[in-house]
C-alpha cells in the first residue's frame, strides 16, 4: 500500500516537473508513432504506458481529431444554422407585430381580399351586362340602360334638326343626319387614337362651379364607342328609356360596397389609420361628421356645481 502511494507521488512529481523516470519507460518501438509535441509516455502501475498531455498548453489538446470528424462537424454546423434561422424568424415576427398590431393573419387578409374582389366583379357585371333581345329588354345592365335612354334623346335631336332653320339640316332625311353623326363620332375616336384627349366640362352639383376634367386618349375613344352604341340603339323599332336617378343610386350602392370592402382589407393588413380616414368620407367626397345629438349622448354630463356665497341672504328673507 505504501509502495503504491510512493509510485503515485513519484509520477505526479514527474508530470509537474516534466521529468521522465528512465527506469519506468519502455521502448517506443512497440508504438505506431513517436510521441510528438507535448505528448509524453509514462508508466502507470497496473495500466502500462499511457500518453499524457501537458495541461498547461492549449496545443496539447487533440483538436485535430475533432476537426477532422465529419459527423461531429456536421452536427455543429446544423445546430448553428438552426439557431440562426430561429433568431431571424423571431426578429421578423417582432417587426411585423410592431407595424400591424391588429389581427393581420393571412386568413383574415385573404378573406377581406375575396370580399373586395367579389364587390368589384358585382359592380362590373352590373354595368356591362347586355340584353340582346331585339324586342323589349328584360335584363339590361346599367350601361345599356343609359345608352338606350341616350338613343331615345338622339332620335329627338334628329327631329329638332330637321325642323330647324339651318339649311344644312332643315328637312334633311334622317339617314343623312344620322350618317353625319357617325362621322363626328369617328372623328372623336380618331382624336383619341392619335394620342390626344378632350376636356369634359360640367357643373358641380354640390357647389355649382364649373369643373374641367381631362379625358385621356383611351377614355376619349371609349366615349366615342359609347356614342356609337347609342346611335345604333336609336335605329331599333322601339327604344326603351330608363330613370337616370335610379342608375345613379344603383351605381352609388356598388361604390359604397367597394369602399367598405377596401376599408376592411386595409384594416386586416394593419392600416388602421388609413381605414379610418377612408371611412370618414361619404360617396360624395364630403367629410362625415357625427350628429351633435349623438355626440352629446355619448359624452357623459358633468355634475353641476352650485356656488354658495356665505353672508348673503335672499331679498325675500327676513
Amino acid at each position: 500500500m505504501n509502495q503504491n502511494n510512493s509510485y503515485r507521488d513519484h509520477y505526479a512529481d514527474a508530470l509537474d516537473l516534466g521529468e521522465r523516470p528512465q527506469q519506468e519507460y519502455i521502448d517506443y518501438e512497440i508504438f505506431d508513432q513517436e510521441p510528438a509535441g507535448n505528448q509524453q509516455m509514462v508508466w502507470m502501475p497496473g495500466e502500462g504506458p499511457v500518453p499524457v498531455y501537458n495541461p498547461n498548453s492549449i496545443t496539447s489538446f487533440p483538436w485535430e481529431s475533432y476537426l477532422t470528424n465529419s459527423w461531429l462537424m456536421a452536427g455543429v454546423v446544423g445546430i448553428a444554422t438552426t439557431l440562426l434561422v430561429t433568431v431571424l424568424a423571431t426578429t421578423q415576427n417582432q417587426k411585423n407585430q410592431a407595424v400591424a398590431p391588429v389581427d393581420n393573419t393571412l386568413a383574415s387578409i385573404n378573406q377581406a381580399n375575396q370580399v373586395l374582389t367579389q364587390a368589384r366583379q358585382q359592380q362590373v357585371g352590373a354595368i356591362t351586362k347586355y340584353d340582346y333581345n331585339p324586342a323589349e329588354l328584360t335584363n339590361p345592365g346599367l350601361l345599356q340602360m343609359a345608352v338606350f335612354t341616350s338613343a331615345s334623346e338622339f332620335n329627338q335631336d334628329i327631329k329638332e334638326l330637321q325642323g330647324s332653320n339651318d339649311p344644312l339640316t332643315k328637312d334633311k332625311p334622317k339617314e343623312i343626319l344620322i350618317q353625319r353623326s357617325r362621322v363626328e363620332v369617328q372623328k372623336l375616336i380618331d382624336l383619341g387614337a392619335s394620342g390626344r384627349g378632350v376636356a369634359l366640362v360640367y357643373e358641380d352639383p354640390l357647389t355649382g362651379e364649373k369643373v374641367y376634367t381631362k379625358l385621356d386618349p383611351a377614355l376619349t375613344v371609349a366615349v366615342g364607342l359609347v356614342k356609337i352604341l347609342a346611335i345604333e340603339a336609336s335605329q331599333r323599332t322601339s327604344v326603351q328609356t330608363y330613370n337616370m336617378p335610379e342608375i345613379a343610386v344603383a351605381t352609388r350602392g356598388h361604390q359604397g360596397a367597394l369602399k367598405a370592402a377596401q376599408a376592411n382589407l386595409l384594416g386586416s393588413q394593419g392600416w388602421v389609420q388609413l381605414r379610418s380616414e377612408l371611412n370618414s368620407y361619404d360617396s360624395y367626397g364630403q367629410k362625415i361628421f357625427k350628429n351633435p345629438s349623438e355626440e352629446q349622448e355619448q359624452t357623459p354630463k358633468k355634475p353641476e356645481i352650485k356656488k354658495v356665497t356665505k353672508g348673503k341672504k335672499d331679498k325675500g328673507s327676513n
